[in-house]
């Protein structure tokens, strides 16, 4: 299953399913009936995360066990139309025990169907053979009939492909949601290439009109993204395209309805669609114990319902095909990542639904993407690892081969999936297992020099820094980024801050000071007594001084 990401060799993937069954025989059943990932009156992902935080919470000496009973979240067979809506548990059991070392979760997915009281009871029967049997406990489980199948993946050899499809007698007209980000614009670039186009990209925020562009880009009182952009733009319509810039929300029906009017009256209609819009870098890190309902709508909105959008205003209009931009976090999750991974899942089997409709949508699952001429990585897809990266070259052939592969979803990994899969599962492991071990390197040589943590805050600071990163010496002026920390790992370490320590800290307090001496400062101030109040007096500080570090220890 393994391959290399380059041009002659697409990495493709897609999800199998093979019939598997062990016998033996606990279980905790939660209702999963949300129909929409924004309804809150109805069970569903929101109610889960209540129930994995009480849990976490449980002062039990053992681990919990949490298996959670769907019908028809996953497909299968390939065609069954199944509820994308419910996908979001599936995140949730997939990201939580990367967070909660006391809570070990899985799945198990039943038919969408009718049930009798004769099936009713053998799938009764089912879950607690399965509930018995956490040695073999894999993350996602579905019951079909008496069969018992377990998802693996399996490599899709696509050819590469120049073209998505017979040429148009027209210029073509491509609409990218989101098209001003960074992945917006490679992707603009790329389809100009392919000849002369018109691009609509679509954005929320304010843009310059078009006739400002050409002096806007030269003037140094503009910011530097700004200019970069138009700069972009301003290639483009060089090789000979049109660029549109549309102010839309893509969530907006009456807006995107107008915007497809609008291409229609003047142009003919929309070739393609590419779904990009959406929230990534530091926005969508949230830590379960920070997550709300309104960092999820913040994520579901642009891209979900922005689905949603997109299906009813397609579905009169003729398009040769729509792609949804995923990722590989529906699979692998990641600390913080609940809200993301939850998006990604929802898009993959949308797409599905669709295809069996008849429509040409596609969701590709990607890793992370890297310029031809850089090794720094994106944080358009901050849940994968460098090395699994492909370079925008790569990434955009691929894209013409999934496009022109007429699967409702590919997974473009360049390393075997399934083990990368089990990696997290081992990180997971080991760092329960080492918790409190020794670190195992020594301090990298810095720009700044060693400064000991000099009181008892600082010091159970570094200690936990140390344990994480696996450094020996951690100053207090050391930058947690130049140690080779990423926000994957500052997730790791708020949540051991907040677990050890007994404080609120959210992962942005680790951008805001990236350092232990900024870091204890900005908890000393969130400790601190407002101005307001009417005993600030030193006695005062003194005392929520003592509770702050009273959980640390004792300074010496």
């Amino acid at each position: 299953m393994q391959g290399q990401a380059h041009a002659h060799c697409a990495p493709f993937l897609r999800a199998a399913w093979h019939e598997h069954w062990h016998s033996n025989v606990v279980m905790l059943r939660y209702p999963a009936c949300l129909r929409h990932p924004l309804n809150e009156r109805r069970p569903g992902l929101y109610g889960l995360l209540e129930l994995f935080r009480a849990l976490s919470k449980w002062k039990s000496e053992g681990e919990s066990h949490l298996i959670v009973v769907s019908n028809g979240m996953v497909q299968v067979s390939g065609d069954e139309n199944v509820f994308a809506e419910k996908s979001g548990l599936l995140a949730a059991c997939t990201v939580i025990p990367q967070e909660y070392e006391n809570i070990h979760c899985s799945t198990i997915d039943v038919a969408p169907r009718e049930f009798s009281q004769a099936r009713l009871h053998r799938i009764s029967e089912q879950i607690l053979a399965e509930a018995g049997n956490e040695a073999e406990a894999v993350p996602v489980v579905a019951y079909r009939g008496l069969k018992r199948w377990i998802r693996d993946f399996e490599p899709v050899t696509v050819q590469s492909n120049q073209g998505f499809g017979a040429p148009v007698e027209r210029r073509p007209v491509y609409l990218i949601t989101g098209g001003l980000g960074n992945l917006g614009l490679v992707m603009a670039n790329h389809l100009s290439d392919r000849g002369p186009c018109r691009i609509i990209l679509t954005t929320r925020s304010d843009f310059p009109d078009k006739k400002k562009w050409q002096n806007l880009c030269v003037a140094n009182t503009v910011a530097k993204d700004l200019r970069s952009k138009l700069a972009a733009l301003l290639a483009l319509e060089e090789k000979g395209s049109e660029v549109i810039v549309a102010r839309v929300d893509v969530a907006d029906h009456a807006q995107m309805d107008e915007l497809f009017a609008r291409v229609e009256a003047n142009f003919g209609g929309v070739e393609g669609v590419i779904h990009m819009a959406g929230i990534t870098g530091e926005k969508a890190l949230r830590l379960v114990s920070d997550l709300g309902q309104d960092d999820c709508r913040a994520q579901f909105r642009p891209k979900i319902d922005g689905c949603y959008v997109l299906r009813s205003v397609l579905q009169n209009r003729s398009v040769r095909f729509c792609v949804l931009f995923s990722s590989t976090a529906s699979f692998l999750g990641g600390p913080g990542m609940l809200a993301y991974t939850a998006t990604s899942c929802l898009l993959d089997t949308f797409a599905a639904n669709c295809r069996l409709e008849g429509r040409p949508w596609t969701s590709i699952n990607w890793d992370g993407w890297i310029s031809n001429d850089s090794s720094h990585f994106m944080a358009d897809h901050a849940t994968s690892l460098d090395r699994y990266a492909v370079t925008h070259s790569e990434a955009l052939e691929l894209f013409d081969s999934a496009v022109a592969s007429g699967l409702g979803q590919v997974v473009v990994s360049s390393g075997d999936l399934s083990s990368r899969i089990d990696e997290w599962r081992k990180i997971r492991n080991a760092e329960h297992a080492v918790s409190g071990a020794a670190p195992a390197h020594v301090r990298p040589v810095l720009g700044t020099e060693y400064a000991p943590p000099r009181d008892a805050l600082q010091k159970k600071i570094a200690g936990i820094w140390s344990e994480v990163l696996g450094i020996e010496q951690i100053g207090i002026h050391d930058n947690l980024f130049e140690l080779g920390g990423s926000s994957l790992i500052g997730l790791r370490i708020v949540a051991r801050m907040k677990k050890e320590m007994n404080i609120d800290i959210r992962v942005t307090a680790l951008f805001e000071g990236p350092t232990i001496s900024t870091l204890s400062k900005l908890i000393e101030e969130k400790s601190a007594p407002s101005n307001d109040e009417a005993y600030v007096g030193s006695r005062k500080r003194g005392e929520l001084r003592r509770k702050a570090l009273r959980s640390v220890g004792t300074a010496t």
